[in-house]
C-alpha cells in the first residue's frame, strides 16, 4: 500500500517524474498534500503485528536491533514513510516559497496557505532531520551495520534534498529583505 501511495504521489505532484506538465495551483495543491496526509495516516493505521513506523528514539535505543528481520523491515518501512513525507511536502513548500521569494512577482499567500506552508516546512525538516539521524546510528553503530539501511542512497537523497533546498530558499529571503 505504501508503494501505491509513492506511485501516486510521483504521478501526481511529480508529472510521472518524465517532467512533463506543470503542478496545479497552490490551492489545489494543498488539497492534494493534505489528502496524501490522510493516506499515509490511514495506512499507518492499518498495519499488522509487527509491523511499525518507528520513532527515531527506538531505533537509537541499544536495544533495537535484536530481532534483526523484524527490526530491518521495520527500519526500510520507517525510512521510506519518512522519505515519502519530505516527497509529497516538498512540492508545496517549494511552490509557497518561490511565490514569496519571487521578487518581480511576490505575492503575500492567504493566512491558511502561510500555515499549510509553515507545517510542510516543519514536516520537511523533522523528516529530513529524522532520516540523518537514523542513517548516521546505523552506519555508526557496531551492532547494526549498512546492512540494515537497504537502498542508503536513496535515503540520503530525499532526506538531504529537502533541507537544502528550504535552505537556500531563505538564504534568499534574508538577503533580499
Amino acid at each position: 500500500m505504501l508503494y501505491k501511495i509513492t506511485s501516486r504521489a510521483i504521478s501526481d505532484l511529480y508529472g510521472d517524474n518524465l517532467g512533463c506538465g506543470g503542478l496545479p495551483d497552490i490551492q489545489d495543491l494543498a488539497g492534494i498534500i493534505l489528502g496524501f496526509e490522510k493516506d499515509l495516516s490511514n495506512w499507518q493505521s492499518t498495519l499488522p503485528e509487527p509491523l511499525e513506523v518507528l520513532s527515531t528514539d527506538l531505533v537509537l535505543d541499544s536495544g533495537f536491533g535484536k530481532t534483526q528481520s523484524v527490526d530491518r523491515f521495520n527500519l526500510i518501512l520507517t525510512l521510506r514513510f519518512l522519505n515519502l513525507q519530505v516527497l509529497v511536502h516538498r512540492p508545496f513548500l517549494t511552490r509557497a516559497l518561490d511565490a514569496v521569494l519571487d521578487e518581480p512577482n511576490r505575492i503575500k499567500l492567504p493566512l491558511y496557505l502561510t500555515s499549510i506552508a509553515s507545517e510542510a516546512m516543519n514536516t520537511c525538516a523533522i523528516c529530513s532531520k529524522d532520516i540523518i539521524k537514523i542513517t548516521h546510528t546505523v552506519l555508526t553503530e557496531t551492532r547494526l551495520g549498512k546492512n540494515y539501511l537497504g537502498a542508503w542512497w536513496y535515503t540520503l537523497y530525499f532526506g538531504t534534498s529537502c533541507p537544502l533546498k528550504t535552505r537556500s530558499l531563505t538564504d534568499e529571503r534574508s538577503h533580499s529583505l
